[in-house]
């Protein structure tokens, strides 16, 4: 399911959590934003009434897409409004998953300002089919199991946005807004690097495919990673997935969990985690360490244990912990094989290293596209052109790339797993406009372009299935 709300003026939180409750729990009715509208009139909620009213949702630029999944087979949701009174600022969305290879389940559950995740132990939701009721009491609490401490994808203020996007899936959701003044798309028009005030997002919570031996459910090991939330000691301090901090090496402390990478490394900064893994590197006892939650929770807080931050990578490209996915330069970094430290990344400089007398280009192993940044791509070429056009036509014309994430952590032996394969979101690379959308015919499917959190002028974006 696909929501895009367009709102005139500002709205909560409160307004999104309880949309997307609308939509789930009538999805075998709500297709498109007429629907929707339709059950929220019959909701009784009086704050989503009036926040669809004429006055003030943009029902032209709003949309609603629901075709691909059963009704059944999308995940059980819970919103809580904050008591009898609704309260912007007490709201909740909870989400439940099942597994997609297990019974198991994963949750995840969405404030006005951070979100956490907590595996199958947190509780019981009492629910019917696919819908609950919206509660008037306190909000459902993750108070046992495997819980991970809050990660912020909201400033604190202004918590309102004109514009919310979401992505549901049986095993994803991804979620941004913006804050600004709309325009018609939903997204900034500006090209330069935003500030936190622009927009949060894109953050994307999915579960993902297996690929390591030991990843399975007898293990204890739930497929779940997330896009981390908002620190203000790393990632170039925006909130989402950013082309500064999480695709480059923009200062010494963006971490590699390689160890060939030596001290060049400061912890707690990757853009990615998994829920809990288990750390299989080399032993002198033939036993792997069990299952690492791999957080200590804040005093008093023992429940906080879940989450471990990963790398990522584009299936095709390096891993991000390893070397930056675009350009970087910067001083203090190690060495490459070349003796600089762009030649790391060795396509932007396509150099070549000598190994016993033999000269070879400075990649390794089977070499694949890369992510091109606008730094080294002069303007006509942000669209790549193939080589046939439309049938019947020798026009050419513009194509791009598009690239599957996935995670690792090298240092634990985990060759990871594949994200994008789960949840159906891509890196788009390729000249765009925000809320570009575009259909890949061998799929059928239509995909909408989300801007990184630091804007699209570097023309990467975030792919998203409109289904």
């Amino acid at each position: 399911m696909y929501i895009k709300l367009n709102f005139n003026t500002p709205q909560p939180p409160s307004i999104f959590f309880e949309a997307i409750y609308i939509s789930l729990a009538n999805a075998n009715t709500v297709n498109n934003i007429s629907s929707l509208s339709s059950a929220v009139s019959g909701s009784g909620s009086a704050q989503l009434i009036q926040a669809f009213s004429a006055s003030t949702l943009n029902s032209t630029s709003s949309e609603v897409v629901n075709s691909s999944y059963s009704p059944l087979s999308l995940p059980y949701v819970n919103y809580y409004t904050g008591g009898a009174t609704p309260s912007p600022s007490t709201s909740s969305l909870t989400i439940k998953f099942t597994v997609y290879d297990a019974s198991t389940t994963s949750w995840l559950q969405i404030t006005p300002t951070t979100f956490t995740h907590s595996d199958g132990n947190a509780g019981t939701l009492t629910l019917s089919s696919n819908t609950t009721t919206t509660n008037a009491t306190p909000p459902y609490v993750f108070s046992s199991g495997k819980i991970s401490p809050p990660q912020t994808w909201n400033a604190a203020g202004p918590t309102y946005s004109y514009s919310y996007f979401a992505y549901i899936s049986p095993y994803a959701i991804a979620w941004a807004s913006t804050k600004t003044g709309w325009t018609k798309s939903g997204w900034n028009s500006s090209s330069g690097i935003w500030s936190n005030t622009i927009q949060n997002g894109p953050y994307l919570s999915t579960q993902y495919t297996r690929l390591d031996a030991w990843n399975t459910d007898s293990n204890g090991v739930i497929p779940v990673c997330w896009i981390n939330g908002y620190s203000a000691s790393y990632r170039s301090n925006y909130y989402g997935l950013s082309y500064t901090g999480d695709m480059n090496w923009s200062s010494g402390s963006n971490f590699t969990f390689n160890p060939a990478f030596g001290s060049f490394s400061s912890s707690n900064n990757t853009a990615f985690s998994v829920m809990n893994t288990i750390n299989a590197s080399a032993r002198s006892d033939g036993n792997w360490v069990t299952t690492d939650y791999g957080i200590t929770g804040p005093t008093g807080s023992s429940n906080y244990n879940i989450g471990v931050q990963v790398g990522y990578g584009t299936h095709i490209r390096s891993f991000q912990d390893q070397t930056p996915l675009t350009n970087t330069n910067i001083s203090g970094a190690p060495t490459g094989p070349t003796g600089s430290f762009t030649n790391q990344n060795p396509r932007l400089d396509k150099t070549v290293i000598t190994e016993n007398a033999v000269t070879r280009s400075a990649y390794y192993g089977i070499q694949g596209a890369a992510l091109f940044d606008q730094a080294n791509l002069s303007g006509q070429f942000f669209r790549w052109p193939s080589i046939t056009g439309p049938t019947g036509s020798s026009q050419v014309v513009g194509s791009y790339i598009l690239q599957p994430i996935v995670w690792n952590r090298v240092d634990y032996n985990n060759i990871g797993g594949l994200i994008t394969d789960k949840a159906g979101v891509y890196l788009f690379n390729g000249e765009y406009l925000p809320g570009d959308e575009f259909t890949v015919n061998s799929s059928g499917i239509t995909y909408s372009i989300w801007p990184l959190a630091d804007g699209w002028s570097q023309r990467i974006g975030f792919a998203v299935p409109k289904k």
